[in-house]
């Protein structure tokens, strides 16, 4: 918003924009192990999945607070935004609200980057697509649900690989837009948690032994950060934070004092909360600065002190 305000930021700085990027990747690898873990278990116990049981599940978890942002950001920030120091692009195009609504805000970025409010949704509708076909497919290929893995994660990468090295000054608009499309759909960070999800059912005692060691990470940190320039010439970043993530899930899992520590209440209620802060935090900030400038006030650096808390208490309600 500083930036948007034309005021001096640190928005742009590279270094400080790959650490903002890296906690959804994680989040990613966390969806992808935790949803393949419950749906493998729920199959070796029941030789089945309750596919209706686990779109509802999701419906009402996510859905609700999913279109309220989006109604929000489509028709009331717009109102506001008259009000405020903020001046983008308003969404006047039937297509936002139909790709907000039919859960494809990833491809909204592509032609519609900013969206006040609501730039967060292009992940959960990530999610939404994950969910849609990923417990249909283990159901599909649980016969083989490691092969299935492997084969998924070849596949994605060698696309986003194929579409990088056909990159050059003159590259046709649609390659450009289709490699934007690769990087907004990053299932292969999925794919990876749910490789490491199927170990944990099938072989715990060994994971405790490797990647739940923390010497396991310590290892595989420096090899992973000096190929990492290859990695990114390759478009395959995504797969070593995949692999790091992995491992920090697994030592967080078998280490019971780190667990232990996670577990305490605050903690456990802000991991409750937290879809809600993800989902709240953009929009409640446009709020307040908004409110700030319509009362006069000058002091938008008291925003840092009032958004967080703000957030946190409507994801309360929110949640509740």
């Amino acid at each position: 918003y500083r930036y948007w305000s034309g005021w001096s930021s640190l928005w742009g700085n590279e270094y400080i924009d790959w650490w903002g990027h890296l906690p959804v990747s994680f989040f990613f690898v966390l969806s992808g192990f935790l949803i393949t873990y419950l749906l493998l278990r729920e199959i070796s116990q029941n030789n089945t999945i309750d596919v209706p049981r686990f779109y509802w599940k999701r419906i009402i978890r996510i859905w609700p607070l999913y279109f309220i942002v989006s109604i929000l950001a489509l028709f009331v920030v717009p109102q506001l935004q008259h009000f405020s120091f903020v001046s983008m692009p308003l969404p006047n195009n039937g297509s936002i609200a139909l790709s907000l609504f039919s859960f494809l805000p990833n491809l909204l970025r592509i032609s519609f980057p900013t969206l006040i409010g609501a730039n967060q949704l292009w992940s959960v509708g990530v999610e939404e697509q994950f969910y849609l076909f990923w417990p249909l497919c283990l159901l599909i290929f649980r016969r083989s649900v490691l092969t299935f893995f492997i084969t998924f994660l070849l596949i994605k990468m060698s696309i986003q690989v194929t579409l990088l090295g056909l990159q050059d000054i003159q590259t046709p608009l649609h390659v450009l837009q289709f490699t934007q499309l690769c990087r907004l759909l990053p299932v292969e960070l999925m794919a990876i948690g749910g490789i490491t999800g199927w170990v944990w059912l099938n072989h715990n005692e060994m994971i405790r032994k490797t990647l739940g060691n923390p010497l396991t990470l310590l290892v595989s940190l420096p090899v992973l950060i000096i190929f990492n320039d290859m990695f990114l010439r390759l478009g395959l970043e995504t797969l070593s934070q995949g692999i790091l993530f992995s491992q920090l899930i697994s030592i967080v899992i078998s280490q019971k004092s780190i667990y232990g520590l996670l577990e305490n209440p605050i903690l456990k209620h802000l991991g409750d909360l937290s879809y809600g802060i993800y989902m709240w935090h953009t929009i409640i900030i446009f709020f307040g600065i908004t409110i700030f400038d319509m009362l006069g006030l000058t002091n938008h650096w008291a925003i840092y002190l009032v958004a967080p808390g703000m957030t946190v208490l409507q994801s309360h309600l929110s949640y509740r």
